[in-house]
């Protein structure tokens, strides 16, 4: 059982569950592309919020953790979108916003140049990542979904299944059919392989 009493719910327990966070926000604020909202902030935030409110969770499993959080998650979204529409845009502020992804352009630039694989085989790997990017984009939210926590997360059947409050069998048919759609999809609408 996963309890605040726990020596396992902590700060590092809460960040094993970043990468899990950050694929569901980028699913979710896919359709929000043309609002500036970044996903490892509102992850961050979640993360943070998650251990400010542990004593809120009543689950005795990761997986009902794992739910809880992307409950966290969730609403967060859903403010900052909601904060986003009311807010008038600032000027000065989106200015700094460009700024600051700037210099972490150049800091993401270096910390690939020094990458131990070779130039051909680093561009030959974001040239699949962003095929498989723009083909998840292609797939209805809960296939997405699915396939990402199964396939990309390494969740089990039965923690995606109540992570997305479904039935093991609907979620097993999301991800059967989001995967022929992506290898549909990948290979230029041909079906085979």
């Amino acid at each position: 059982m996963i309890k605040p009493a726990d020596s396992h719910f902590n700060a590092q327990h809460i960040q094993q569950y970043r990468g899990f966070l950050a694929r569901l926000a980028k699913i979710q604020l896919a359709d929000y592309r043309d609002l500036p909202l970044e996903a490892s902030d509102i992850v961050q935030s979640s993360l943070l919020e998650a251990f400010r409110q542990q004593a809120a969770f009543q689950g005795k499993s990761s997986a009902e953790f794992a739910g809880w959080l992307r409950t966290v998650l969730k609403h967060n979204i859903a403010d900052a979108i909601r904060g986003l529409r009311r807010a008038k845009r600032d000027v000065r502020r989106q200015c700094l916003m460009q700024a600051t992804q700037n210099s972490d352009g150049l800091a993401i630039e270096g910390w690939l140049v020094s990458d131990q694989s070779s130039p051909s085989l680093r561009l030959d790997r974001r040239e699949r990542q962003h095929s498989l990017r723009l083909a998840l984009e292609q797939l209805s939210l809960d296939q997405r979904q699915a396939v990402t926590l199964h396939h990309l997360d390494g969740l089990s059947l039965r923690a995606v299944a109540q992570t997305m409050q479904r039935t093991e069998p609907a979620v097993a048919g999301l991800i059967f059919r989001g995967l022929r759609q992506l290898r549909k999809i990948m290979n230029g609408g041909n079906d085979s392989i």
